[in-house]
């Protein structure tokens, strides 16, 4: 399974995802990046690691992975560029801590294995997973990590690029409407730096932009999609930005 990090303006960042991965992860993952930033890109982390892309905003990108996958190796795990990794400690289920490299390692060959019963795994937020301790959630949110069955994606002709943000909860809709259920792992999970930090999606992502996708996510899915405004404090710079809430379940029932 390849990793694939997609980034932009991130070069010379502290505490990227790969310096979280253990060297064994380390091997497998390969950064997408603008080709005016590769030398940047591979100053760091080595100009094997790296590929230039010729098209821009993070749909594009996804939707440019997913291709490059669907032959070989046909399974992905599409990795935000600023995660940290946990695990669920054995004598408090409801408490997390910083994962081992031994762990990360076994919470990927799950997340691969995953992928031969299911088009779409992931990995639980850090956020929320003091309430919930089940070994796996179904049919639910994903972010931040993405993993897929490149192959099938292509055959089914679901696509990443019809939104310019909000395009991995698009692509989740889509495919639990078709009648395929996700997975996410819930034995571990990830967090990132700062939402909207400098780099990546902010460097386009207004609050024009973000009301953009809400919009045009309720309007690809009216049926599970609700537009609410929700107050923020230290993300964003704080104030109020358009989100949406969604129903995953009922999106994958209306498959049935």
């Amino acid at each position: 399974m390849l990793l694939a990090i997609p980034s932009k303006a991130r070069a010379g960042q502290r505490n990227h995802t790969y310096d979280n991965l253990p060297p064994t992860l380390q091997e497998r993952a390969l950064f997408f990046v603008p080709k005016s930033e590769v030398s940047a890109y591979a100053d760091r982390f080595g100009k094997q690691r790296i590929m230039g892309v010729g098209v821009s905003g993070i749909g594009k990108v996804r939707q440019f992975i997913i291709n490059y996958t669907s032959a070989a190796p046909g399974k992905v795990a599409m990795l935000d560029d600023d995660l940290s990794f946990f695990e669920r400690r054995k004598d408090e289920p409801t408490k997390l801590t910083k994962a081992s490299a031994r762990g990360v390692e076994k919470m990927f060959d799950e997340l691969e294995r995953q992928l031969d019963m299911f088009v779409h795994a992931g990995v639980a937020a850090r956020e929320g997973a003091n309430r919930n301790t089940d070994k796996h959630l179904l049919s639910t949110r994903m972010l931040r990590i993405l993993a897929y069955n490149a192959e099938k994606m292509v055959d089914l002709k679901v696509r990443y690029d019809r939104l310019p943000v909000m395009e991995d909860f698009d692509v989740t809709l889509q495919l639990l409407r078709k009648g395929y259920a996700n997975i996410v792992l819930n034995q571990w999970a990830q967090d990132q730096g700062t939402s909207n930090a400098p780099g990546g999606c902010s460097t386009y992502r207004t609050a024009e932009v973000q009301a953009a996708g809400a919009y045009g996510l309720q309007k690809l899915h009216p049926d599970f999609v609700t537009v609410v405004q929700k107050e923020t404090k230290g993300a964003w710079g704080g104030g109020v930005r358009t989100d949406v809430r969604i129903a995953w379940k009922k999106a994958f029932d209306s498959a049935r």
